[in-house]
């Protein structure tokens, strides 16, 4: 397979076409955290960046399932498609890679 086929491919795809939508995200803090606070955490998706876009399905979605966890989230982008996030969604990637 080459680059952008299959799975890997796939994600790749609907993250960089999802890029624009993550601009509009709340900023980090109360409001995810509020709605963060209501998911039961055993329903949480693996904490890899690929899985927790796919189940959050938008850039609100994104943000309470990344708001949900307190550890260290993988980021399994690469890094120029990581570079294209806003800044609101890296503030809280950086935030839980912080400890905060």
């Amino acid at each position: 397979m080459g680059i952008g086929q299959g799975a890997a491919g796939d994600h790749l795809e609907a993250i960089s076409c999802a890029a624009a939508l993550l601009r509009c995200l709340p900023a980090p803090g109360d409001d995810l955290e509020r709605a963060a606070a209501f998911i039961n955490p055993a329903l949480l998706p693996e904490n890899r960046f690929s899985a927790i876009f796919e189940v959050g399905k938008d850039v609100i979605g994104v943000g309470i399932l990344i708001a949900a966890r307190k550890e260290p989230l993988e980021i399994d982008i690469a890094p120029e498609k990581y570079a294209t996030l806003n800044a609101q969604m890296k503030a809280l990637i950086d935030g839980r890679r912080n400890g905060l």
